[in-house]
């Protein structure tokens, strides 16, 4: 049994072969590419220790718009294994959420502490977060990751008052080490340290759903959360979506060596769900769980999810002028186009103008049921 995915179907784009589960392919890349991408990535913060990907024209509306928030059984996790409790009331224990892009994780942890704080270093990306800022005890702030200690200072705290150090779909950007050897060295023992990130959408079946709430039933790290209404996956659209994708020819060009050249992070900690990095270095214990979130998504919101991604948005500001002159195409333009032709929505060898009202809602109009996997993992001394 397999499942589809958006990684699986540039997969098949690239190979002209049958698509597989999500992990199947985001590990054959992460074979790949996981070793010359973290040696770039470490040269990069060795240099500059600031490199904002996330800064481009629209993405962080996109991004915000489009990523999944993260589900509130894992915030109730975080909340209930942060060793000294906070509520509003408890005005002098706080959150440090960093990295924390447009403020998915940080509003939730707000009704939870007397003071959050967030940081990242994408301007873009704090000017969205401040947009839809609403808790009055959040605060923002342009700091790196790395700078724990300039962190407090900017601030005006005490390491003992930060009750938790959250770090939210990020790590896999940094150098690790430095990061951990940074964090332990400036918080105090007591502090709790959350790590969480996610895993792009697999696009499910009734019997690959039913496969999945069986993993859960033997795995007590594991919560099922289903956010559908219907009580049935959309298993006619399912295989009919199967049958486009193994029907599609590309031969002329290789998707995921368009996007090679802009993977700038670790793409084995993605796959490893963090358990490559040696937390066990740096903290005495570690709690792991997992969250699979069952819901259901138009066509047009996974192609805008693939929009915002830093990859996809460095790769259209390279090749600009290529796309334009139609020299290059566009990935993500190409496979919902292909998808709107075979649901006869879209004329054969015409493309889509994203922007466009009538495509749009042509998008919107294609469903599907995908699970995300989201995973958390508690460190603390």
């Amino acid at each position: 049994m397999t499942s589809f995915s958006i990684c699986s179907t540039l997969k098949y784009f690239n190979r002209n072969i049958y698509s597989f589960h999500c992990l199947h392919f985001v590990s054959f890349a992460a074979q790949r590419f996981s070793t010359r991408t973290y040696q770039m990535s470490a040269l990069l913060h060795k240099s500059t220790d600031v490199v904002d990907y996330f800064g481009f024209e629209n993405q962080p509306k996109l991004y915000h718009s489009f990523r999944p928030e993260y589900p509130q059984s894992l915030v109730n996790f975080i909340i209930e294994k942060t060793k000294q409790k906070a509520d509003s009331s408890n005005s002098g224990k706080c959150a440090l959420d960093l990295a924390c892009g447009t403020g998915f994780l940080t509003t939730k942890l707000a009704p939870h502490f007397g003071k959050v704080y967030g940081t990242d270093i994408s301007e873009q990306q704090l000017k969205e977060a401040q947009i839809h800022a609403v808790a009055e005890n959040v605060s923002y702030a342009k700091l790196s990751a790395y700078d724990i200690d300039e962190t407090i200072k900017h601030f005006n705290i005490q390491s003992s008052d930060i009750s938790l150090v959250s770090i939210a779909t990020a790590i896999h950007w940094l150098d690790t080490h430095k990061f951990l050897t940074n964090l332990v060295n400036s918080i105090h023992r007591d502090t709790t340290v959350a790590v969480i990130g996610y895993i792009i959408p697999d696009i499910m079946n009734q019997s690959l759903m039913d496969e999945k709430r069986h993993e859960a039933t033997k795995n007590s790290s594991i919560e099922i959360i289903t956010e559908n209404k219907r009580e049935q996956p959309y298993d006619q659209k399912f295989e009919r979506y199967e049958k486009i994708f193994k029907q599609t020819k590309m031969e002329q060009y290789s998707v995921l060596e368009q996007f090679e050249n802009y993977i700038q992070f670790n793409l084995t900690h993605i796959t490893s769900k963090f358990w490559s990095i040696p937390f066990e270095n740096y903290f005495k214990h570690r709690e792991y769980r997992e969250y699979l979130v069952a819901k259901e998504m138009s066509l047009h919101e996974l192609v805008e999810f693939m929009r915002s991604t830093s990859f996809y948005q460095a790769f259209r500001k390279d090749n600009a002028k290529e796309i334009e002159k139609g020299l290059v195409e566009d990935p993500i333009i190409l496979f919902a186009s292909q998808i709107l032709i075979e649901e006869k929505l879209l004329e054969k060898n015409m493309k889509i103008d994203f922007e466009g009202k009538i495509y749009i809602e042509a998008m919107r109009s294609i469903r599907f049921d995908v699970m995300w996997t989201f995973f958390i993992h508690i460190l603390n001394n």
